[in-house]
């Protein structure tokens, strides 16, 4: 069972596999080894792993928290479903497809205006918006606020689509709420590290601080 050290539950490494989903021991040391999975050493050697660092691991790989860990530390954000924006149909499937390899087991919404996508918000909750700020009609800074308005319960992760990495319009949507700016040339190369950062990032900020010792 997982031991509580400075008011956080660690695991062992043989727990770890289990958690993950029944694997071989060495399994979990070996994505230790390898930097994927954080840890610490005891004294004697053996592997550690806060419980705030297993679920990172877990969420930015797009697996799904167990019951168990949940009800150890309390309630935790879920990143799980994704309302994709997007005025090109083209680009649109793309991205679907895109999701459904990387994130088969997250839920995938679509919008091909700001309109649908505002009832998709208001109806589904969303927790990460991936917002094209291309489309034609109301600007992006604006429809960035509305989701923050109606969204207060939830808070979505909001990342938005650019067609160049212009450092003024970055900052405006920025400004306007949005947690990470992706042009749409490059997004399916580093939508998945900037996600994953930005799940991180939001957790962390959601869990209490801990001091490591």
């Amino acid at each position: 069972m997982p031991r509580k050290s400075d008011g956080s539950y660690v695991f062992s490494a043989l727990e770890v596999a289990e958690i993950c989903g029944n694997f071989a021991n060495q399994t979990a040391i070996n994505w230790i080894k390898r930097g994927h999975l954080k840890a610490f050493q005891t004294p004697g050697g053996q592997y550690r792993v806060y419980a705030d660092d297993l679920i990172d691991f877990l969420q930015t790989r797009g697996m799904r928290i167990p019951e168990q860990l949940q009800s150890l530390v309390g309630e935790i954000q879920q990143f799980d479903t994704v309302l994709v924006v997007e005025g090109d149909d083209e680009q649109l499937k793309s991205l679907r497809s895109f999701l459904h390899e990387e994130y088969p087991q997250h839920t995938v919404f679509l919008a091909e205006n700001y309109f649908v996508a505002g009832y998709l918000v208001a109806r589904h909750s969303p927790a990460v918006i991936l917002l094209d700020a291309e489309i034609n009609g109301i600007d992006a800074e604006t429809v960035c606020g509305m989701i923050r308005n109606e969204s207060s319960s939830n808070d979505p992760i909001i990342i938005a689509s650019v067609v160049s990495d212009d450092q003024e319009r970055s900052d405006s949507l920025r400004a306007a709420g949005c947690d990470g700016i992706i042009t749409k040339e490059k997004r399916l190369d580093d939508l998945p590290a900037l996600l994953a950062s930005l799940v991180q990032q939001r957790n962390r900020a959601f869990r209490r601080p801990r001091e490591v010792v």
